[in-house]
């Protein structure tokens, strides 16, 4: 199942517009102690080339994901358009609960998420 989800061409990789630009990098998946191990990165940089980022510059960063998977079907080009059948969503997988852990100065982030990085 992990292929349908990390296909290059299933995701998106282009910058931003704006003064700091992000792009979201492709998500890594792995087996670890029996449970599914996903990491995802976010990749800034500046509209101007010349700038250098600073801590400060960068923003917190929420990681919200679900993942989707959709039931396509393939068509005849000689089948009439009204017997097309649009893709179903048929599961999706996210946070296993909605429960919210305060991480200072008023900021919560889901209960089982790592913080990694500069800490504000």
């Amino acid at each position: 199942m992990f292929r349908l989800f990390i296909n290059p061409n299933d995701c998106q990789n282009t910058w931003s517009s704006g003064e700091l630009q992000r792009r979201y990098g492709k998500p890594e998946f792995e087996i670890f102690d029996s449970r599914l191990r996903m990491n995802a990165r976010t990749d800034f940089r500046w509209e101007d080339p010349k700038r250098m980022i600073e801590i400060a510059d960068l923003p917190i960063i929420w990681f919200q994901w679900a993942l989707g998977l959709m039931e396509g079907h393939d068509v005849s080009p000689d089948s009439p358009p009204s017997d097309t059948e649009a893709p179903a969503t048929k599961v999706v997988g996210m946070y296993p609960s909605d429960e919210l852990v305060g991480i200072g100065e008023g900021l919560q982030i889901f209960k089982g998420m790592v913080m990694s990085g500069a800490q504000r």
